[in-house]
């Protein structure tokens, strides 16, 4: 009797756990009308729980679907995860516990419902200090639905084995609960791999729709720079005009000339020049990002882009053909930064690049920066893994790019060093 009082406590302690944790997490507030509802559903839950551990599975079941019918207008999403997580828990202490009876000749009842409490009590403490976290990750775009694929294959996979290990259960057979297993965690495998994929994939939009947004909040600039420029060259001819016939002529056309070359000199209102002819999203997503690293680190640059690059090869992978420039971009910064740290000289640091397009599916990429160490550097070193030219570097870059290369017969790398500069050029045909 004693021993059923015990199981029918934890089984409620159990219930409640879930409760406070939909309320915690979930969101979920229950109100006077609706305590009698939950009540019921929650001891029916229980009731169900008492026939066997699969009775359990289907509770747990019963107990999600009431939840998420019943409190429809909170987020369903977080709902879920808070009763995923707390159906986690359960099984989980639940087969701490059994494994623990099956280990132990003297672990009586009394200690494990002790246990349970203790357990219970750490648990609900460390959801509190981490409750905002948890709410976040539930409901992110990013980690909500692979958190809730992760608590899924947590639950069922902690089940199967209790059942075949604790209970000595099989789900018809040892071959097919092994099988279940199997292919359970397959699944689950493809489909945290989706979630991946596309996140990956929607950060790569973010990232480029925010470039895209800098892009043109720089062109708007540059376009009021130029108007008001503009607005002043006439007032200033206008001033010209009317002195014509005075001696302040050489004075008035002095202050022409420095405004005009402090003007139009502006780094700031050439920054993205040529951009304009890269048609491609991700290239000139890459090149913005690059351009505006070296403008953050005042390094000076330039950008030669005169015909429109409109198709890229359809043959190499749109993704390789962007590490391999952005690459030589980050090499090209890397080296910049230690020149500058190591002369102090910005107007002697310089990168140029030049992109062309004789005709579509065509590419020719260059670029061009000072080197530190001139003729020191060996060309047939850097290529490889783990050598660079770099302080504390690990050299992968170059070692990449060439097993880039050697998965397209039509681009061609070159590189090479002449009057302190290294230049790095791509071509794919």
């Amino acid at each position: 009797m004693q021993d059923i009082i015990i199981y029918l406590t934890t089984i409620i302690l159990s219930a409640l756990f879930d409760l406070y944790l939909v309320n915690l997490l979930g969101g979920v507030k229950i109100e006077r009308r609706q305590l009698l509802v939950v009540s019921s559903v929650l001891v029916l839950a229980t009731i169900i729980a008492l026939y066997d551990v699969w009775a359990t599975f289907l509770a747990n079941l019963f107990e999600a679907l009431f939840f998420y019918k019943y409190f429809s207008k909170n987020n369903k999403l977080l709902l879920l995860n808070s009763l995923l997580l707390a159906f986690f828990t359960d099984i989980f202490l639940d087969s701490i516990d059994n494994l623990l009876e099956s280990s132990f000749a003297g672990y009586s009842q009394i200690f494990s419902l002790g246990m349970s409490l203790l357990a219970y009590f750490l648990i609900i403490i460390a959801i509190q200090k981490n409750r905002e976290r948890l709410i976040k990750n539930f409901t992110s775009k990013k980690t909500g639905q692979p958190l809730f694929c992760l608590l899924v294959y947590l639950y069922v996979s902690t089940f199967l084995l209790n059942l075949a290990v604790l209970y000595n259960k099989w789900f018809y057979s040892p071959t097919i609960t092994l099988s279940v297993l199997i292919v359970i965690q397959t699944l689950f495998a493809v489909i945290m791999f989706w979630f991946d994929f596309h996140i990956q994939k929607g950060l790569l939009n973010q990232q480029e729709e925010e470039l895209r947004e800098k892009y043109l909040q720089d062109l708007e600039k540059s376009e009021d720079t130029i108007r008001r420029f503009k607005h002043d060259y006439l007032n200033l001819l206008a001033s010209l005009r009317e002195s014509a016939q005075s001696s302040r002529d050489k004075a008035l056309l002095e202050e022409l000339a420095d405004y005009s070359n402090t003007e139009i000199n502006d780094p700031n209102l050439w920054k993205y020049k040529s951009l304009n002819h890269i048609n491609n999203h991700a290239l000139k997503g890459l090149i913005i990002d690059k351009l505006d690293r070296m403008n953050a680190r005042k390094i000076s640059y330039s950008l030669e882009c005169a015909q429109e690059i409109t198709d890229l090869p359809a043959e190499v992978k749109l993704f390789d053909l962007i590490r391999v420039i952005g690459i030589a971009l980050d090499n090209a910064i890397e080296e910049s930064e230690l020149l500058l740290q190591e002369t102090g000289d910005a107007g002697w640091v310089r990168i140029d690049i030049m992109l062309y397009q004789a005709q579509p599916q065509e590419l020719e990429f260059v670029v061009k920066n000072r080197c530190s160490q001139g003729n020191k550097i060996k060309l047939n070193e850097i290529a490889q893994k783990g050598i660079s030219s770099k302080t504390g570097h690990k050299g992968y870059g170059l070692a990449n790019v060439h097993e880039i290369q050697d998965k397209y017969e039509n681009m061609y790398i070159e590189y090479g060093i002449s009057d302190d500069y290294f230049t790095f050029s791509m071509a794919v045909s």
